[in-house]
């Protein structure tokens, strides 16, 4: 698991630029693609990425190509993408050959998302993110994406345990999220009119989480992480070696002041000291780092995998 935890983000990092095999899904080649050719693709933003067992699955996000005559288009500089790619981990391939595989999906395009994961039960969630290009927001509703092992599956509406609940919570979007074993946390973020009916940009403080058994979601109030409870392209790595629990571990993003329409940052979570979260208990820890720490920064990759000293490497 730890060794997927690599691929996934190191995984994004590529599926940034990765363009797709040739007639994927047997589309013209002058359409509009989630997987354009080659020939016509320039770069992909904003998707998230998980791995489920031999396959690396590719959610959402925006998606730039080239037109029939090798113009960019412009109506929009990118598209959002309303499906989920999939590539088989399990064999060697370069980016332009790659075999990718479109699962269609009924919820609306997403970028900026969680992309939760439960590896016991090859299962997916999303949860947040904003609209691409300002598209009117959906309903909110739960999403669920169930593998079938062999780089497909189907994404269908779960019914929360609480529903009057999910209803009523804020969507946001680049919030810092992380799976463990039976749940998601999704960190702070920002609202805007992209992403609920509330036009008006406005931080979002606490934690979001989701228990993938219960099916029952919370909203946690705090500060542990920032002074107003905020962060804003972030990153969150589960660490399952440290505790009994396991640990969350919050790296860089941007924090803000509670009112609305903030431009500018009042700080940033800094990497000399880094947060941590016990995710059973809600115990908060916090250590200072040695060395030379990264500058602030948010909207970065980050990656964890288990050291061979008993450390676990990020």
């Amino acid at each position: 698991m730890l060794l997927y935890s690599l691929f996934e983000r190191a995984l994004l990092s590529l599926v940034l630029q990765l363009p797709a095999v040739a007639n994927a899904q047997s589309k013209r080649d002058w359409e509009l693609a989630a997987a354009p050719s080659p020939s016509l693709f320039l770069r992909r933003a904003f998707a998230r990425v998980a791995v489920l067992s031999d396959y690396v699955y590719i959610d959402g996000g925006e998606v730039s190509q080239l037109d029939a005559d090798g113009n960019a288009i412009k109506s929009y500089a990118s598209n959002g993408v309303n499906s989920t790619l999939s590539i088989d981990i399990s064999k060697s391939w370069s980016a332009s050959e790659v075999a990718i595989k479109e699962i269609s999906k009924e919820s609306q395009a997403r970028s900026g998302q969680a992309l939760w994961k439960n590896e016991a039960t090859n299962t997916l969630w999303i949860w947040g993110g904003h609209s691409p290009n300002g598209a009117p927001r959906e309903n909110p509703a739960s999403w669920k994406f169930e593998a079938d092992g062999k780089g497909g599956g189907k994404w269908s509406k779960e019914t929360p345990a609480n529903p009057t609940f999910f209803a009523d919570l804020k969507r946001s979007e680049e919030g810092a999220f992380v799976s463990t074993p039976d749940a998601g946390f999704w960190f702070g973020g920002g609202a805007s009119g992209w992403t609920n009916p509330n036009p008006i940009p406005q931080a979002v403080p606490g934690i979001v989480t989701y228990n993938m058994t219960t099916k029952s979601w919370a909203n946690e109030t705090t500060n542990a992480f920032s002074e107003n409870g905020t962060v804003n392209g972030g990153s969150a790595i589960y660490i399952p070696t440290f505790g009994p629990n396991g640990l969350i571990t919050l790296m860089g993003g941007s924090t803000s002041a509670l009112e609305p329409n903030q431009k500018t940052p009042t700080g940033w979570l800094d990497f000399n000291n880094l947060t941590f979260f016990d995710p059973i208990t809600r115990d908060w820890y916090w250590q200072q780092t040695t060395g030379n720490a990264p500058t602030a920064r948010r909207g970065f990759c980050s990656v964890g995998v288990n050291g061979t000293n008993g450390t676990y490497e990020v």
